[in-house]
């Protein structure tokens, strides 16, 4: 596929990690990421073939999830808490946005709202979703754009038999808890599960458009897809086995005049006709880092919790 007109998108989330040092945890509408365990399929530098194995990624994951180790580190890049992932039909708060669960991954609203150019991102253009840590760009999840398909969010229930149970409740359900806050100029932190703005993001970049109702749901190009797509797929940083469970880092990735060091909060847009190249780059930065990290392209759908 021609590579012309490609955009490689730097997408800023909070970096700050869930820190519940117990039980069961519910989500609070922080949009933190967690440290997470999971069965899954992964490739790394040393074996071509896909393998399976229990893997430990950050990713973001807003419905429950129950801890299951906690790590006595002062290094402030390592987790603190690794946690197992659960879903549930209950309408929660928030939601779980981009979606890295099963075989296929998706980003669905966040920040769609405030900025057009995400209602309108090219097929094979990149997402980097990830964090300024410290001056420096850390990666959980590169996302290659497949597909998309435009949904009313006034029509949330329509989409109930199109995708799995697991993303419909934990990523789209949320988004009809509260849609009287879709209609005014201000939300409220309480509100809805419309990434929520926390202390230190811009609040405008996470308000709904008034007049906006429609929404792209953006389908990730997975591993047994990507030569429809010049090699390129989508991935988050793991490590696969027992060493995962003594947490990583999320790898600083470094791409002059494409990734910014100083921005910390909204998106970065750079245009390219070369990438492949790019996303060469960023793999490898991810698969040479020094902490030994795999890739997970898919993984087991989290299972359903009952209180």
């Amino acid at each position: 596929m021609k590579d012309n007109n490609k955009k490689i998108i730097q997408f800023f989330h909070s970096g700050e990690e869930h820190t519940k040092s117990t039980g069961i945890k519910w989500n609070d509408g922080s949009h933190k990421r967690k440290f997470m365990a999971i069965n899954g399929k992964y490739v790394s530098k040393k074996l071509e073939a896909v393998k399976t194995d229990n893997l430990c990624f950050w990713g973001e994951w807003e419905a429950p999830a129950k801890l299951i180790k906690s790590i006595n580190t002062s290094n402030d890049k390592l987790p603190k808490n690794i946690f197992s992932p659960f879903y549930t039909p209950e309408i929660g708060r928030v939601n779980t946005d981009p979606f890295v669960f099963g075989n296929e991954f998706y980003y669905m609203i966040c920040k769609q709202a405030h900025y057009p150019s995400l209602r309108e991102i090219p097929i094979g253009s990149i997402i980097l979703f990830g964090s300024n840590k410290k001056k420096k760009f850390v990666l959980d999840t590169l996302f290659v754009v497949k597909d998309y398909e435009e949904y009313d969010i006034q029509d949330i229930y329509s989409l109930s038999k199109k995708y799995n149970d697991i993303f419909f409740n934990v990523s789209l359900k949320p988004l009809t808890e509260n849609l009287k806050y879709a209609e005014k100029k201000e939300i409220k932190e309480s509100s809805c599960g419309m990434c929520i703005p926390i202390k230190g993001d811009d609040v405008d970049e996470y308000k709904p458009t008034k007049e906006l109702k429609k929404y792209k749901i953006y389908k990730a190009v997975m591993f047994d897809e990507k030569e429809q797509f010049n090699g390129m797929y989508s991935f988050a940083p793991c490590i696969a086995g027992e060493r995962g469970k003594g947490g990583f880092g999320r790898p600083e990735i470094e791409l002059p005049n494409v990734i910014s060091n100083e921005q910390n909060q909204g998106i970065k847009i750079s245009k390219t006709d070369s990438i492949k190249m790019y996303w060469e780059n960023i793999k490898d930065q991810v698969l040479n880092n020094e902490q030994d990290l795999d890739l997970m392209i898919g993984n087991d759908l989290p299972v359903r919790y009952n209180r």
